[in-house]
């Protein structure tokens, strides 16, 4: 468990490397806990913890675990699920498939070197320990994954992987790219939905492919943008997404 000391949240979250509560709702859009509590259930979301003003412990939101809230929100309001839908759903792709459809690790990577860059250019920060000029600044980051969640019938999950070459070509069924089913859902409009394996309910990918079912497709590359829009980071952040 992550503990962090009360004084740092004199700090920027980003310099300080954790978000509180209030600064977790502000830069994802969340508007209740309730969300955040079915997400941690199904193992998305470990937050730390930090000693606040009055001694005791509150939570601590690691950067990553703003754009999976972002994500959750976003897919919920995109598809209509309910949010123990949408959560059940994401907890069959797992943390670190959704870290990988956003680019997650890369967009940080990418951000705390431009950050190191600043401090050696000028190691004088504010008040908020970030560099005299980061506030002004911005840059480009790149999510080049292209990955989907097909619904089929508004029951059948499945994601979709693409990777983008050079050429910007699509690369299909590639050990690391292709079609992954996530499993059925069932009891979604009740209080405690799940996603049963496609072993356990016997099934088959191919067999839930019928051109008469419904077909709902989630673009995850273009969600989960409100950490950049609400400046996270304390910058302008500008994504780029796959052409075509």
């Amino acid at each position: 468990m992550l503990e962090q000391n009360s004084l740092n949240l004199e700090l920027h979250p980003f310099a300080r490397s954790f978000w509180t509560d209030d600064e977790m709702f502000d830069v994802t859009g969340a508007t209740s806990i309730a969300l955040i509590k079915l997400m941690q259930g199904q193992k998305l979301l470990t937050p730390g913890r930090y000693k606040n003003s009055a001694g005791k412990l509150s939570r601590a939101w690691k950067a990553e675990e703003l754009f999976r809230i972002a994500l959750a929100i976003d897919f919920s309001d995109q598809t209509g699920f309910s949010a123990a839908a949408t959560a059940a759903i994401l907890g069959a792709m797992g943390s670190d498939r959704i870290d990988q459809a956003l680019s997650t690790n890369e967009a940080l990577t990418e951000i705390d070197s431009i950050f190191r860059k600043e401090r050696e250019i000028d190691s004088r920060v504010d008040e908020q320990g970030l560099p005299l000029s980061w506030s002004g600044g911005g840059t480009a980051i790149e999510r080049p994954v292209r990955s989907r969640i097909r619904i089929v019938d508004r029951e059948f999950i499945h994601l979709v992987e693409f990777g983008v070459d050079c050429d910007h070509e699509d690369i299909y069924e590639t050990p690391e790219f292709g079609l992954r089913p996530l499993g059925r859902l069932i009891d979604a409009k009740t209080s405690s939905p799940f996603v049963e394996s496609y072993v356990s309910a016997g099934l088959k990918p191919g067999e839930v492919s019928k051109p008469d079912l419904s077909i709902l497709e989630v673009h995850l590359e273009c969600l989960a943008l409100s950490p950049f829009e609400n400046r996270a980071f304390g910058i302008d952040v500008l994504p780029m997404f796959p052409i075509g």
